[in-house]
C-alpha cells in the first residue's frame, strides 16, 4: 500500500485559521484513507495534539509560540527535518505563506505534489511592501508536479515554471440531501476574520449605505487572529451597526448548517481569493452568492452567482437591496447554483485524486508521445468507433485532433437517428435538454454539428444509421402497440434513462442489432487498420454494445475511458492493461466539444468543461 503524507499548516481546529483549505484537505483525505496509508501533517498550536480524525491520522509539526505567524514560520522550517526522516512514497505539500514554497522538491528523490490553495506572494506584497513575489516565484520553479483549484492558477504558475506538470482539481462540497426553504431576513458572511484579504471593511461599509433601505440582519461567522477580530469589532462599532451585524464566531457542523438553512443569500467581498470553497457551500444550499468580480471567482459563470465591479462599494450595496427585495431573482440564481454545483461533489472530486495518485505511480502507463509517433509513422489507418455523434471528441479529441494532422482517419458514428414518437418521460426530457422536440430532427442538426467539429481534419465521416438507445423500440403485437400510445415505455427498448440506458445491461431485444452492427463494421474496418472505441465503463448501453463487438476483432484494438460518463482511473483500467494518459491538444479537444451544441449545455450546464486527461488502455 502506497505511503502518502500530506502536509498542511492550518487544520480543522486551529483557532487562527481552521479554512476551506484544511476542510477541503480533510474531506479528501478521508476518503483516501480507504486506498492508501495516509499520514497528514500540520502545524502546532496551543491545545494541538496527534490524533486521529474520521480515520485519518494527524501528527503535528514544530511547536508553538502563541503568535500564528511566527508558527507558521517554525513549521516550516520544522517540517524540512521531518521530511528527512519520515518515509514515504508520495508527498503532497499544500504551499503556505508567507512565501508559499519550501525546499521539500530537493530534499527528496520522491515525488513531491504541490497543492496551491493560494499562492501568497502578491498579498504579502501589498500589504508588507516587500517582495514577497519574487521569492514565490523562485521557489515554485523547484516543484515539477502540481495540483491546482482553477485554470487561473494553472496559468500563473505556467508562467514562472514552464515545464511544470499541472492538473486542475478544485474543491469539492457536500450537498445537503433536503434543503428547507424557510427563511429568515439574514445574510452571512463565512470565513477567516481577515479584515483586508477577505474584504470585510468594503462589506461593512457597503452595508452601511444599504441599512436604512432594508428589513435584515448580517451574521459575519468564522474565526481570525485575536488583531484581526478586535478591528472588525471596532469597525462594527464605529459604524455603528450593532443592530443589524452580528459577530458569531466560529461556527461548525449544526450551527454552519443551520446558518446557511435560515439566510436568504452568502456575501464575499474578498480582494483576492485563489478559489474561495464559500462559494460552493452557498451553492450547495441553493442560496444566491454576492461577491466582487475578482480573478478567484472567474470558475463560476455570471449567470451563477451576482458579481459586481471590483471593490465598488455602492454597487455592491446597491446588489445587497436588490437580492433582498427581489425574490424572483434569488430564485432564479437558487435554481442555476442548484444544477452547477453537483459537479463539485467530493465523491467526484476524490475520484480526481485517485486519478492523479494512479497516473504518478502505475508502471503500466506508457509515454503518450512516443506511443503517437509510432502510429502517425505506421502506415496503417486509424478508425475511431463512435457509439455517438460527440463521443470520439468527448473522450478522444487530443488524440483524435493529433493523430488526423499527420494522416488519415475514419470516425465511425454508430447510433445516429431517433424516431418519430411517440416518447417516453426519458426521451422526452432529453429532447427538452437539447431545445428540440422531434428526434429525428435532433439528430439531423446532430450530424451538422459533428461535420462542423471535425472540418479542417484530413477525417473521414461514416454515420451508420442505427438508433440511439432511448428511442430504440421493439417489434411488438398489435394490442402493446396500441397500448403504446398512450404510455410509450411498453415499446421500448429502453424505457427509462437512468435505470435502463445508463445500467450498461444489453437488452436481448437489441440480439438483432448487435448481429447487424458487427455485419456492418466488418464490412467497413480493414484487416490492418487500427481501431479506437470505447472502453464502456460509464455505464450507458451503446458504448457496451461498441465495446463488445469491437473486442471480438482480430485488429489492434485500443480503448478509450467514456468521458464524461466516468472522470477518473478506476481499477477497471488499470488492471492489467497497458495504460496510456494523453494531455495534448486540450485546446482543440474543448473547441471541437463545443461544436455539438444541442448537447453541451445539458452535460455541462455550467458553461465551464472540467477536462480530465484522455485515458486509453490498449
Amino acid at each position: 500500500m502506497l505511503r502518502i503524507i500530506i502536509s498542511n499548516y492550518d487544520d480543522l481546529k486551529n483557532p487562527y485559521y481552521a479554512g476551506g483549505g484544511a476542510l477541503a484537505i480533510h474531506n479528501v483525505c478521508k476518503q483516501l484513507v480507504k486506498h492508501y496509508n495516509l499520514l497528514v501533517l500540520t502545524g502546532n498550536y496551543n491545545g494541538a495534539k496527534d490524533e486521529i480524525i474520521d480515520g485519518v491520522q494527524y501528527k503535528r509539526v514544530g511547536f508553538s509560540v502563541g503568535n500564528p505567524k511566527l508558527d507558521q514560520i517554525i513549521y516550516q522550517v520544522c517540517l524540512h527535518f521531518r521530511a528527512l526522516f519520515e518515509k514515504y512514497d508520495l508527498w503532497f505539500e499544500s504551499l503556505t505563506p508567507p512565501f508559499s514554497f519550501s525546499l521539500l522538491p530537493i530534499l527528496t528523490k520522491k515525488p513531491v505534489v504541490a497543492i496551491v490553495h493560494m499562492l501568497s506572494g502578491k498579498d504579502m506584497r501589498r500589504k508588507y511592501h516587500l517582495p514577497f513575489d519574487v521569492v514565490q516565484n523562485f521557489g515554485l520553479k523547484l516543484y515539477r508536479h502540481f495540483i491546482v483549484l482553477s485554470k487561473k492558477s494553472r496559468a500563473d504558475i505556467l508562467k514562472v515554471n514552464k515545464t511544470a506538470d499541472i492538473r486542475v482539481i478544485p474543491n469539492g462540497v457536500d450537498i445537503p440531501k433536503k434543503v428547507d426553504m424557510k427563511k429568515e431576513n439574514t445574510i452571512i458572511f463565512i470565513g477567516r476574520i481577515e479584515i483586508n484579504q477577505k474584504g470585510l471593511d468594503l462589506l461593512l461599509h457597503a452595508w452601511k449605505k444599504a441599512e436604512l433601505k432594508i428589513d435584515a440582519k448580517l451574521v459575519i461567522a468564522g474565526s481570525g487572529q485575536n488583531g484581526e477580530v478586535e478591528k472588525l469589532k471596532k469597525l462594527i462599532n464605529d459604524l455603528k451597526l450593532n443592530k443589524s451585524v452580528k459577530y458569531v464566531g466560529r461556527v461548525e457542523n449544526r450551527s454552519k448548517d443551520a446558518l446557511f438553512r435560515k439566510s436568504l443569500f452568502v456575501v464575499s467581498p474578498s480582494r483576492f481569493e485563489t478559489f474561495g470553497v464559500t462559494a460552493l457551500e452557498a451553492m450547495s444550499y441553493s442560496l444566491p452568492f454576492l461577491c466582487f468580480d475578482i480573478d478567484g471567482y472567474k470558475w463560476i459563470p455570471k449567470s451563477n452567482c451576482l458579481k459586481v465591479k471590483k471593490f465598488d462599494i455602492k454597487s455592491f450595496s446597491d446588489s445587497i437591496i436588490r437580492l433582498i427585495s427581489n425574490v424572483n431573482y434569488r430564485k432564479s440564481l437558487s435554481s442555476k447554483s442548484k444544477k452547477f454545483v453537483k459537479q463539485y461533489k467530493w465523491s467526484n472530486i476524490v475520484q480526481r485524486y485517485q486519478d492523479y495518485i494512479n497516473g504518478l505511480f502505475n508502471k503500466n502507463i506508457y509515454d503518450s508521445n512516443k506511443i503517437i509517433d509510432t502510429i502517425i509513422k505506421n502506415k496503417r489507418r486509424c478508425v475511431f468507433v463512435s457509439p455517438h455523434f460527440d463521443d470520439a471528441a468527448l473522450s478522444a479529441g487530443g488524440f483524435l485532433t493529433k493523430i488526423s494532422e499527420n494522416k488519415k482517419v475514419v470516425v465511425i458514428n454508430v447510433f445516429t437517428k431517433g424516431n418519430s414518437g411517440p416518447y417516453t418521460l426519458s426521451a422526452s426530457k432529453f429532447l427538452q435538454l437539447s431545445d428540440v422536440y422531434d428526434a429525428n430532427y435532433l439528430y439531423e442538426k446532430r450530424a451538422i454539428e459533428d461535420q462542423k467539429a471535425l472540418k479542417k481534419k484530413n477525417i473521414q465521416i461514416i454515420n451508420l444509421g442505427f438508433v440511439d438507445a432511448t428511442f430504440r423500440t421493439i417489434n411488438t403485437n398489435i394490442f402493446r402497440k396500441t397500448v403504446g400510445k398512450i404510455i410509450p415505455e411498453m415499446n421500448y427498448v429502453y424505457p427509462i434513462y437512468r435505470l435502463n440506458v445508463l445500467h450498461g445491461k444489453i437488452s436481448i431485444n437489441d440480439k438483432v442489432l448487435l448481429e447487424n452492427l458487427a455485419v456492418r463494421l466488418s464490412k467497413i474496418i480493414k484487416n490492418d487498420d487500427i481501431v479506437f472505441a470505447p472502453l464502456g465503463i460509464g455505464g450507458h448501453v451503446d458504448h457496451r454494445i461498441v465495446n463488445q463487438i469491437v473486442r471480438k476483432l482480430k485488429n489492434t484494438k485500443v480503448f478509450w475511458r467514456d468521458f464524461p460518463y466516468s472522470s477518473y482511473v478506476s481499477e477497471e483500467i488499470i488492471g492489467n492493461k497497458r495504460v496510456l494518459i494523453y494531455n495534448g491538444e486540450q485546446k482543440s479537444r474543448e473547441l471541437m466539444i463545443r461544436k455539438y451544441v444541442t448537447q453541451v449545455n445539458s452535460m455541462f450546464p455550467s458553461g465551464e468543461i472540467e477536462l480530465t486527461p484522455e485515458v486509453y488502455c490498449f
